[in-house]
């Protein structure tokens, strides 16, 4: 899977850039090996199995991930790019970056 960009629901204006869109850069191995899973994955009694996000850890992919370069194609800060999206724009964020771990997830 490659980068994604991702249309935002709702613009907003930072460091004199009006911001309309993002790229969602893929994970890297050492983003992995630092950060680990984004999930935990956890089984019913039937033996099942289902995922529970473990917010803080897609907190810090997204934090790595997130890419806007400003006019002077300068890469801009994603923490600030991040506490202006929308929530709406941040849902979409995170079930994009969630979408690269579900293509590769392990076999159960």
């Amino acid at each position: 899977m490659s980068d994604i960009t991702l249309e935002l629901s709702k613009s907003f204006e930072i460091f004199g850039v009006t911001v309309s869109e993002i790229e969602i850069k893929e994970p890297r191995a050492s983003d992995y090996l630092e950060l680990g899973e984004p999930r935990i994955f956890a089984r019913t009694p039937d033996g099942s199995f289902y995922a529970i996000e473990d917010i803080g850890v897609v907190k810090q992919y997204l934090s790595r991930c997130i890419s806007k370069k400003d006019s002077a194609g300068k890469e801009m800060p994603s923490q600030g790019l991040i506490a202006m999206m929308a929530l709406a724009d941040v849902r979409r964020a995170r079930e994009a970056l969630i979408g690269f771990f579900s293509d590769v997830a392990p076999a159960t």
